[in-house]
């Protein structure tokens, strides 16, 4: 086995020609060269990208460890969101030093981000909290459990939040969501950007619905929205490539 590691073959192809498992061989190949595996080196201090991941993370994503330890992100996105998709793996390759793995699930409409990482899992839990009772329970319950105090992370934040859980039309701007505490977030930065809104609950009557909190950007404030937190998720605004200067203000 020594031979073979010395001689460059991979885990996979030492596994298969000794019958002995990637777990023992992977044990003497550290023991020799250190891990295989490269840690991400995580931007932290970029308030707006942090912001902006975790943002996204409460609209469309979930963090599990699977069997094996495996600690993994996943974000998942509408099919027709790939321009979307590309912006997103590029930011989080530039902020999380590790570019996610993307899958295209045509049966489920809809594409798959994902990224085995056990720090870029910790960050996550670091600053967000939801029960761990499965997708729906998560949609419920998520919001920040920890804050970075400056305008760039609230920026970030509501970008994150518009981009996956929101609606930008000509005349309307709106976040829906199911969890109260995400519901306070996104409250509590737009009073502190300055940025008018008002809120309304409604509630499904239908069995097994969740309890649904709207918040609107009043028109008055619409073009400082779209101008400070600037979306990149153009395609759920129906509009081109410049959305600000198509916003109608009348």
């Amino acid at each position: 086995m020594i031979h073979l590691i010395n001689s460059g073959k991979s885990l996979n192809e030492i596994s298969k020609m000794t019958g002995l498992s990637k777990t023992t061989i992977y044990y003497h190949y550290r023991k020799r060269y250190g891990k295989i595996i490269k840690q991400p080196n995580i931007s932290r201090h970029d308030f707006e990208c942090l912001g902006e991941f975790l943002g996204v993370v409460a609209g469309d994503g979930y963090a599990n460890i699977e069997k094996g330890y495996h600690y993994k992100l996943r974000i998942f996105l509408n099919i027709n969101e790939e321009g979307y998709a590309e912006k997103l793996i590029k930011m989080l390759k530039e902020f999380l030093d590790k570019s996610p793995h993307k899958y295209v699930h045509l049966k489920g409409n809809c594409i798959h981000l994902s990224i085995i990482s056990k720090p870029v899992f910790n960050l996550v839990k670091e600053y967000l909290f939801w029960e761990s009772k499965g997708h729906r329970s998560k949609s419920r319950s998520v919001r920040l459990r920890k804050i970075e105090d400056t305008d760039k992370f609230k920026i970030g934040f509501l970008r994150g939040c518009i981009d996956t859980d929101g609606y930008i039309g000509r005349n309307k701007i709106s976040f829906d969501t199911a969890s109260r505490g995400l519901h306070r977030n996104i409250n509590a930065f737009l009073k502190s950007l300055d940025i008018k809104f008002s809120t309304r609950v409604y509630r499904d009557k239908r069995p097994n619905r969740s309890t649904m909190y709207n918040i609107s950007i009043r028109k008055e404030s619409r073009e400082k929205f779209m101008t400070l937190i600037s979306p990149k998720n153009i395609k759920c605004a129906g509009w081109g490539s410049n959305p600000r200067q198509q916003l109608s203000t009348g």
